[in-house]
């Protein structure tokens, strides 16, 4: 009798667990079929956590440290080497697989083993079986099937335990709280739940003496001490706090705090919401028809004699059983976890148009929902209409939730809907080359890496921590590609490179692509970045720039075809600036043709010139006004203001001149150019605005030409962050006021950027220089007084006319020597005197120069060779 009875058993079991592998085996191929296994977040995070062990740029275990717990990481390195296994899902979900069929079988024998009725055990494992929800969950890498796994299992061991007193079930208990506290932090409260009804046992049930109850517990619970006390030490070794799983930058703590400072997190310190949130979790993944009898399975399972369990075991056995929805709740209570669904009626921070944020946390509570209602199907031999009631109760339930409320995957859906990180992925899957960094939180895009299919070491993260701070630091020196989540503090890399530093920033990187929730930057090209100073030096990106460049005044008067030349023929020689007058004022040709009135076909070059110059990689220095009559000058704008014209001085001083001068620099900076379509402000190529050509005043009036020159770069600076500023300045960099006897310097003023001199050998057939050495004397004191600003020096103009024989030497060679003097003082750079479409046999230089008395383009290559 008792075989037979066995082989009908073991008949059942066969039946349970081949149902559980049947439809274990069919979702997880209807799910990778559409490509659910992978549509949650987390799960591509638990996936590459395991990957970044081997595809990394610093590779090693230490990549499984982390806020989540490892157990599920060290499984899947069994697999995650293979790429299908990874980009599937398979590495993870094939243990989740394994976990259900098992929880399913495990299921039925706790039933079995506490109502002695095969069908009470198969009606409950099939429960839990067919649940829709679970039936998805099992085709994931996410951590609660296997958590539900050693959760049963534990339940199962503690009911042998307590029945045949057995210590290799109280050492396997152990172990499985060991497991347990390494999965999911819900097992560190059920393990201390299992615990407390350990002791409870020892003393109260089976009446252990004090010394054995302290030594089998201490067999219990050394397993779970072990692994709670081992992940506490992993916390300190690898990020020098224990407890930074609970309170670190990822932890949910910190996320559920993020969150409440935007918005208040409801269920925190309410235990009526916060009871709510879990009921609902709980309704929408188990189903409301089967909870409504689960009152009547709770009051059966303790007044029915057939349950094979005394009255304290049926306490504890429920305790443990319902202990996961305890934890939940104080977890929603304390601001430690968070849940949302539309019953809640709330919208929540940070989480888009998504209506679900951890709803399968409910799905715990279906070990509970599966052995009530199997235990209830054992009052059968009383009632026989009871299992078929269940049956079809179950049957009806399960198509409401296939049809309406399935509701685990509908999060994951509307997940992945909101975050357009599908979009994002493409754009770097389709951009980015082999060789290229990309600087990005693996904490917030743990997805995005995911979904790039891009190898795991092409990106700096958190877990890089030896490029990590440097690269957040000095981006531009370790990554090509940076991605952010703007206006999300809980981004580090927006909150350190945006929030902090956002013009720094944005001298190295352009937006490319921005979605809801993801911008993607990239690291311009040399000729996309804008020129600025650092210590003394010119920079461009992360390289020093040193200005060899040359004056052509009138480049803005040109035909497009000579613009064209210009850049073309001049690139191949080694030019990298252009000098040039972007003014014109009080003619028809000009720029500013009357007050205020502006020249759109002289505008229009100049569009042509900055088009080009980003085209052949040259920087420009436009100069704004004139000092002197030509091109109009200052003198024009004191004759639109009515002033009087002989004296110049009045242009520095007089308001309503300073204000036409300000409008013109509105009409310049704020300019969108036709060709690029940017505004000049953000135009790359433009390397500095020259405020004036060579500005002169009065020896006593310099403390004027001082303060014109403040505000004017002031003015500048307000409406363009990009560019530097420079005065143009002729004279010495320090010169004294003859007034106060004290140094004058223009350029120590602080939103004037560069110290500029000009250096011609003769003045009206006069020389400046008796001989080299005097000129080499003055190259140095202006090299000095620059240095005392700790501002770059330019020497904005210089050149030897043919003719010239300065020092009874011929004209190119000192040219030359002075190029070479400039270099070897330390000076950013010159601008040599100039360039013409026409040669002429004084200073120009031209493609059509000849050895004849005139200077062609090879003279100028010869010039500024090194």
């Amino acid at each position: 009798m008792n075989i037979q009875k066995n082989k009908k058993r073991n008949w059942i079991e066969y039946l349970t667990v081949g149902i559980a592998i049947i439809l274990s085996v069919g979702s997880y191929l209807w799910s990778l079929k559409n490509g659910y296994a992978t549509i949650y977040n987390d799960a591509m995070a638990h996936l590459n956590m395991s990957r970044l062990v081997i595809d990394n740029i610093q590779p090693g275990l230490a990549q499984i440290g982390s806020v989540w717990l490892p157990l599920n990481h060290i499984l899947d390195l069994t697999l995650i080497w293979n790429n299908w296994a990874w980009h599937s899902g398979f590495a993870g979900s094939i243990f989740s697989m394994i976990a259900y069929v098992i929880s399913v079988w495990v299921m039925y024998k706790i039933i079995f083993i506490v109502t002695e009725n095969k069908w009470a055990g198969f009606i409950g494992a099939m429960v839990f079986a067919f649940n829709p929800n679970m039936l998805y969950l099992q085709t994931t890498p996410l951590t609660e099937p296997l958590y539900i796994l050693f959760f049963v299992l534990s339940i199962l061991l503690f009911l042998k335990w307590i029945k045949t007193n057995r210590l290799n079930y109280l050492i396997g208990l152990g172990f499985l709280g060991f497991l347990q506290v390494l999965i999911r932090y819900d097992g560190w409260f059920v393990s201390g739940i299992e615990g407390i009804a350990v002791l409870i046992v020892l003393i109260f049930i089976q009446k252990n003496k004090i010394k054995d109850v302290v030594g089998k517990f201490i067999i219990f619970a050394l397993p779970i001490i072990f692994g709670a006390g081992l992940w506490l030490l992993w916390n300190l070794l690898i990020y020098g706090n224990s407890l930074y799983f609970m309170f670190g930058n990822n932890s949910a703590y910190t996320q559920q705090k993020m969150i409440g400072n935007i918005s208040k997190l409801i269920t925190k310190y309410n235990w009526l919401i916060s009871l709510k949130a879990y009921y609902y979790a709980v309704v929408d993944n188990i189903g409301k028809y089967l909870l409504t009898i689960l009152p009547i399975s709770i009051i059966a399972f303790f007044i029915r004699k057939n349950i094979n369990l005394k009255l304290l075991e049926k306490i504890l056995l429920i305790i443990i059983l319902f202990s996961p929805f305890i934890f939940n709740e104080i977890a929603l209570y304390l601001g430690f976890s968070a849940i949302n669904m539309p019953e809640l009626h709330w919208t929540m921070p940070l989480r888009g148009a998504s209506n679900w944020f951890n709803v399968r946390y409910g799905i715990i509570m279906l070990p509970f929902v599966s052995f009530f209602i199997g235990t209830l199907a054992c009052l059968y031999k009383k009632i026989k209409i009871i299992p078929f009631v269940i049956i079809i109760l179950l049957i009806f339930q399960n198509f409401l939730l296939f049809s309406y409320k399935q509701i685990i995957l509908a999060e994951g859906i509307s997940d992945n809907k909101v975050s357009n990180i599908s979009n994002a992925a493409e754009i770097l899957k389709n951009r980015v080359s082999k060789s290229d960094k990309i600087l990005v939180s693996n904490a917030v895009f743990s997805s995005l890496l995911f979904k790039s299919n891009l190898p795991l070491s092409q990106f700096i993260h958190e877990g890089v921590n030896k490029q990590w701070d440097k690269a957040l630091k000095n981006p531009q020196d370790f990554a090509k590609w940076i991605i952010m989540r703007e206006g999300y503090n809980g981004d580090p890399v927006f909150r350190k490179l945006m929030k902090k530093s956002n013009y720094n920033f944005s001298r190295y990187y352009k937006l490319v692509h921005k979605f809801k929730d993801v911008s993607i930057y990239k690291l311009k090209k040399q000729n996309e970045m804008f020129v600025f100073v650092k210590k003394k030096q010119f920079f461009v990106g992360n390289k020093k720039f040193l200005i060899k460049g040359i004056n052509s005044y009138d480049l803005a008067y040109k035909s497009e075809k000579d613009i064209n030349e210009t850049f073309k023929e001049l690139s191949k020689i080694g030019i990298n600036t252009i000098r040039f007058w972007a003014f014109g004022d009080g003619f028809n040709n000009g720029f500013q043709v009357k007050s205020g009135i502006m020249n759109e076909e002289r505008l229009k070059k100049m569009d042509r010139i900055i088009f080009d110059a980003e085209k052949y990689n040259i920087r420009l220095i436009p100069v704004l006004v004139n000092n002197w009559d030509d091109y109009g000058g200052k003198k024009q704008y004191l004759k639109w203001t009515g002033n009087d014209i002989k004296n110049g001085d009045l242009f520095f001083s007089e308001n309503n001149t300073k204000k036409l001068f300000k409008n013109y620099i509105d009409h310049i900076i704020s300019r969108k150019n036709t060709m690029t379509k940017r505004v000049y402000s953000n135009e790359p190529a433009i390397l500095s605005w020259e405020l004036m050509n060579e500005p002169r005043i009065s020896s006593d009036k310099q403390s004027v030409l001082l303060e014109w020159t403040k505000e004017m770069a002031d003015y500048i600076k307000q409406s363009d962050k990009n560019h530097l500023v420079s005065i143009g300045s002729e004279e010495e960099v320090e010169r004294m006021n003859s007034n106060e006897n004290k140094p004058i310097k223009l350029c120590s003023i602080d939103s004037i950027d560069i110290c500029s001199v000009h250096l011609y050998l003769f003045h009206k057939n006069k020389a400046n220089y008796e001989n080299f050495s005097q000129l080499n004397q003055f190259l140095k004191n202006q090299v000095k007084f620059s240095q005392k600003e700790n501002k770059p020096i330019l020497l904005g103009e210089f050149g030897v006319s043919k003719k010239t024989k300065p020092f009874s030497e011929k004209p190119l060679k000192i040219a030359k020597k002075i190029t070479e003097d400039v270099n070897r003082l330390n000076y950013n750079g010159y601008l040599i005197w100039n360039w013409n479409s026409v040669s002429d046999d004084s200073f120009g230089f031209s493609m059509r120069g000849a050895n004849d008395g005139k200077y062609n383009i090879d003279n100028l290559k010869e010039i500024i060779d090194k």
